[in-house]
């Protein structure tokens, strides 16, 4: 039996996750690699046990929420004596809605980092801006805005890195 190696991404450093510097010996392995067996392990929140059973808890979730919605919709029926319409939409248990509720509780990071992203886009317009600016006028402050735009643009890329990977991870 071939034991695989653990998850680069199991064992990262916060500096190796935010600066994304934990898959460059995969990478630098892949180009040797020559079977699927060389490559290691899948972290468990990977695995397809842990997201069926996730998929599973989230399912049983939203059919629990339209059940309640159903018991109120007959419950009100029962108690007024106008007929009532047919069920609401929201008393049938809804796939989509499963998923959405879950993404956007179990990512709301992601926004954030599409925010700072965002934010470090506008900052680094402001400061080409005044670079062109203080360029063109000779004031002395070029030095400051290129590095106002440097760092503005490594926090967007990285931010923006984030969002996409923490996105594409959680499929």
């Amino acid at each position: 039996v071939h034991l695989r190696s653990p998850s680069p991404l199991a064992n990262a450093s916060i500096i190796s996750k935010v600066f994304f510097i934990w898959p460059s010996d995969l990478m630098v392995k892949k180009a040797k690699l020559t079977s699927e067996e060389s490559l290691p392990d899948i972290i468990e929140a990977d695995t397809s046990t842990f997201n069926l059973r996730t998929f599973q808890e989230m399912w049983d979730s939203e059919k629990e929420r339209a059940g309640e919605v159903m018991k109120k919709y007959h419950l009100d029926a029962k108690i007024s004596s106008i007929i009532p319409p047919s069920p609401p939409k929201e008393a049938h248990p809804n796939l989509s809605r499963a998923i959405v509720k879950h993404f956007m509780s179990r990512l709301w990071f992601v926004q954030l980092c599409m925010f700072i992203s965002s934010v470090g886009k506008l900052v680094q317009a402001y400061a080409l801006g005044c670079l062109l600016q203080s360029i063109e006028t000779r004031d002395g402050n070029s030095i400051r805005w290129a590095g106002l735009l440097s760092l503005s643009g490594i926090v967007s890329i990285t931010s923006l890195h984030h969002a996409f990977f923490f996105a594409w991870h959680k499929g």
